[in-house]
C-alpha cells in the first residue's frame, strides 16, 4: 500500500450511509461491534461503521477502537493518531467502507444515496489533540451534476478543535445550505487528526451520540445574518466586517464546502488577498453562538 495515497484520501471527505427519515444513525451510539478478518489479520470495528483498522494487516496499528468511556450506554469510539514506521495514522471513522483489497482508496465507494435535508448536526465528544494538531468532524451534501459531471456541494457543516475537551460536551453544527437543491449523495467524516498529510500521534477523540437534526432554524437565527455585514463585496484586498455584537472568530469556506481560511477581525477587517477570485461563504460568532446563522456569501475579485 502506498503512504502517499491514503494520505491524499484522508484529505477528502468520507462517506457515510444512514437511513432516511431518521435522527439518529443506525448504532450511532456506538453500542455494538464485530470482529473481522482479512487473511491471518483480525480487528474490530463498530457495526455499520468502518474505520482504517483493515490496515492493521500491513503493519499499522488499530487507530479506531472500543471505550467504555462513553457519553451514554455502555460504550463510544476512541479515535487515536498512532505511530509507526510507516507513518503516523489517525484515528478515523466513516460509515462506508472506505479501502480496496490492498489498501488502496476507493473513493467510487464514498458516494451514498441521500436525499435528505437536515438543519445541523449534533454529537458529543471529547477531544484531546496534540499540540498543532485538531480532531475534526465534517458533513457535506452533494448533488451530481449531469452538466459539469461533478458533484455540486448541496450543504455542509464541520467542526474542528485544538485545544482540549477533557468531558463530554454537545456540538451542534448548523448546516449551511449553499442552494435550495435537493442532494443525492452525503460525505462524512470523523478524524482525530485533521491534517491526513502530517497527523499527529497522540492526538484523541471521544466520539458517541451522533445525530441528524431536522427542526428547521427559529427566526432569531435567521435574523442573526442581518446583524453582519461585509463591505465592499465584490473585494480583492481588505474586507470589512461589521457587526452589533462582538466576533471572536471568523471562517470562510469555498462554493465546495471547504474552509479555505479560519481567523480573527484586526480593526473590523481582513485580509483575502491570499484568496483566489471566486464565490465564498462566510461565517462569523461568538466562543457562546454563531452570530450568523446562515451564510453570508461574498465575491473576491
Amino acid at each position: 500500500m502506498k503512504k502517499t495515497a491514503l494520505l491524499c484520501f484522508l484529505m477528502s471527505s468520507m462517506v457515510f450511509n444512514f437511513t432516511m427519515a431518521q435522527t439518529q444513525f443506525q448504532n450511532s451510539s456506538f453500542e455494538t461491534w464485530s470482529l473481522k478478518t482479512i487473511g491471518n489479520t483480525s480487528y474490530s470495528e463498530p457495526n455499520n461503521w468502518y474505520t482504517l483498522n483493515p490496515l492493521k494487516q500491513f503493519g499499522f496499528d488499530e487507530s479506531t477502537t472500543k471505550t467504555s468511556d462513553s457519553h451514554s450506554g455502555t460504550s463510544a469510539a476512541f479515535l487515536e493518531t498512532v505511530e509507526n514506521t510507516f507513518g503516523d495514522l489517525p484515528g478515523l471513522i466513516t460509515i462506508n467502507n472506505i479501502l480496496g483489497a490492498t489498501g488502496e482508496p476507493d473513493l467510487v465507494k464514498n458516494k451514498i444515496a441521500f436525499t435528505g435535508k437536515p438543519t445541523s448536526i449534533n454529537f458529543w465528544v471529547k477531544s484531546l489533540p496534540e499540540i498543532g494538531d485538531s480532531s475534526a468532524v465534517s458533513i457535506i451534501l452533494t448533488k451530481w451534476n449531469a452538466t459539469t459531471k461533478n458533484s455540486d456541494t448541496i450543504a455542509f457543516a464541520q467542526w474542528s478543535n485544538g485545544t482540549a475537551i477533557e468531558t463530554y460536551t454537545q456540538i451542534i453544527k448548523p448546516l449551511t445550505y449553499l442552494n435550495n437543491n435537493t442532494p443525492d449523495s452525503v460525505f462524512f467524516i470523523a478524524s482525530s487528526s485533521i491534517d491526513g498529510f502530517t497527523p499527529t500521534a497522540g492526538s484523541r477523540l471521544w466520539l458517541d451520540d451522533i445525530y441528524l437534526n431536522y427542526a428547521p432554524l427559529s427566526v432569531s437565527e435567521v435574523n442573526k445574518t442581518a446583524n453582519v455585514q461585509l463591505f465592499p463585496n465584490p473585494c480583492n484586498g481588505w474586507l470589512n466586517i461589521v457587526s452589533i455584537e462582538e466576533i471572536d472568530f471568523i471562517e470562510i469556506y469555498d462554493e465546495l464546502g471547504r474552509l479555505v481560511m479560519n481567523t480573527s477581525l484586526k480593526n473590523q477587517q481582513i485580509e483575502i488577498a491570499s484568496l483566489y477570485p471566486g464565490v465564498y461563504f462566510i461565517h462569523v460568532g461568538s466562543s457562546q453562538n454563531n452570530l450568523a446563522a446562515l451564510p453570508i456569501k461574498f465575491i473576491k475579485e
